[in-house]
């Protein structure tokens, strides 16, 4: 990163797997090492259960697990049911169907400014607070439909 300009990275090490997590070998070129990482499904499908594991867990909710979804179904990504399914009990789209109502009762603007205004950049976080809740949760009724069809 530029000098004077933020820059975060979160690692996270879990030492249980679920056993519909899929994992990949990646190159990081900034280190010149392989990793072996979660696939993009499976990283997405994770990122959705965060949403309300963290809640059930700790009873906090994380803007950036708001911004992460918004940011896998903007960039076209799919997710991997398996882990949905492994993690919740439930059928992707009835765990839509309740992340839509969580969402939608518990995710204020209040929570995303404080969690995501020191992660973005300033123009970053003015340009997607004011949208960040009603595109994710479009995203997500859109996909309850494709899913119906």
């Amino acid at each position: 990163a530029k000098l004077c300009s933020r820059n975060t990275i979160k690692l996270s090490f879990i030492d249980t797997a679920l056993k519909s997590n899929t994992y990949s070998s990646f190159y990081l070129a900034e280190i010149d090492r392989f990793a072996f990482c979660q696939t993009s499904d499976t990283m997405f499908a994770n990122k959705l259960v965060a949403v309300t594991d963290r809640y059930k867990k700790h009873k906090m909710i994380a803007g950036r697990d708001i911004y992460d979804i918004h940011h896998f179904f903007l960039s076209g990504f799919k997710y991997n049911e398996a882990v949905i399914k492994e993690r919740t009990g439930k059928q992707p789209i009835k765990y839509f169907q309740d992340l839509i109502k969580f969402i939608d009762t518990k995710v204020t603007d209040k929570i995303v400014s404080e969690d995501l205004s020191f992660l973005l950049t300033h123009e970053k976080f003015l340009s997607i607070r004011k949208v960040l809740k009603r595109e994710t949760l479009m995203f997500l009724k859109d996909e309850v439909k494709r899913t119906l069809e």
